[in-house]
């Protein structure tokens, strides 16, 4: 044993039975990296002193270290979980087994089995995770029909963590781009070496969508004159795009939608760099950037798309692309946009006529 090990162990001893210092131990141990230790640790001290407020404080921060925030308000989808639940109903068939990769809560998984599927193996590479969706999916009564196995699906094999090739693929690693997470190769390497020939995929396919826009609170990401003083030179540091909530009343829609990539993941690929140009069509009004969105079809008949629109919700948010300077569009008149993207994220721009 190390010193340093010896010492921890000496340390641990003195603490072992003192929750709040064994939770301030725990906190040490996250700054040090070593983060399965402070849950370990965290856990311990809470079960020691369950009411004791700083226990709780500290270990609030240690259990949700590195967990997405976007977790607590995806369960809010309802509108999402009723297109996922009608696919499943339609493509799940008796004794077919299912592989879903991205477990987060256990929700879909568990709405698989609801929908008649004879097992299903969901991986998530995020351990914390993982351990909480497998507690949830014991005391929802369904451990015997749904294994979690903490592993990122690059890592699964038939043969060692599936019995046998899945035949119908629920795949949840998406971002308000549809390609974050990696979400292109994890879709290639679970359809060549994971699925049996024919397998489903749901989402089966998706659609990047993007439609001329203003953002009334534009201003917010720009600096002008600020109590006297020019502070523009610092504008060139700013996202070339920022994410808006799909109901957010400042985002106005100036023209129809066009469609800018679209994705077959059902055939798994390959899915190369792409890059695209489509014109836009005015409604008229000022427009000072571009509002991209999502369209999926999770089978032939059930499609999801977070359209834009006041009041809406969606898990996913609008991305706005800005332009380089706003411009006032008479109607019927059209904008050449073109995008690009890398596998893992989208570039959108416009050339914006010179003022005359």
């Amino acid at each position: 044993m190390t010193d340093r090990a010896a010492g921890l162990e000496t340390l641990l001893s003195h603490v072992a039975q003192r929750p709040v210092p064994l939770a301030r131990l725990a906190r040490l141990m996250l700054a040090k990296g070593q983060g399965e230790l402070s849950r370990q640790l965290g856990a311990r001290a809470i079960a020691l002193a369950p009411d004791n407020a700083e226990v709780q404080a500290i270990s609030a921060e240690i259990l949700s270290h590195g967990i997405a925030g976007w977790y607590f308000p995806m369960v809010h989808d309802g509108v999402r979980h009723s297109a996922m639940e009608m696919a499943l109903r339609q493509v799940i068939r008796p004794g077919c087994r299912v592989l879903e990769i991205g477990t987060g809560t256990g929700l879909f998984a568990m709405m698989a089995v609801r929908a008649g599927a004879a097992e299903v193996l969901t991986c998530e590479s995020n351990p914390a995770v993982a351990a909480a969706a497998t507690e949830i999916i014991a005391c929802n009564g369904l451990a015997d029909r749904v294994r979690v196995i903490a592993k990122d699906s690059a890592a699964l094999e038939v043969g060692i963590d599936l019995a046998e090739p899945a035949d119908v693929l629920i795949w949840d690693t998406l971002g308000s781009n549809m390609i974050g997470y990696g979400a292109l190769p994890v879709i290639e390497h679970a359809i060549r070496q994971l699925m049996r020939p024919g397998a489903l995929a749901i989402p089966a396919r998706g659609t990047v969508r993007i439609a001329l826009a203003e953002d009334r609170k534009a201003y917010l990401r720009q600096m002008n004159i600020v109590e006297g003083f020019d502070l523009s030179s610092f504008n060139r540091l700013a996202a070339p795009r920022y994410a808006i909530s799909i109901g957010d009343e400042r985002l106005v829609l100036r023209g129809e939608p066009r469609d800018l990539f679209h994705f077959d993941f059902q055939s798994g690929g390959p899915f190369p760099e792409a890059q695209a140009s489509v014109s836009l069509p005015a409604s008229g009004g000022l427009v000072n950037g571009i509002a991209q969105w999502l369209r999926f079809e999770l089978d032939d008949d059930v499609c999801y798309e977070n359209l834009p629109s006041e009041g809406a919700y969606s898990v996913f948010a609008v991305i706005f692309h800005p332009l380089k300077r706003p411009i006032e569009m008479v109607p019927g008149a059209d904008l050449l946009v073109c995008g690009a993207h890398d596998r893992r994220s989208i570039r959108i721009w416009a050339e914006v006529p010179q003022a005359k």
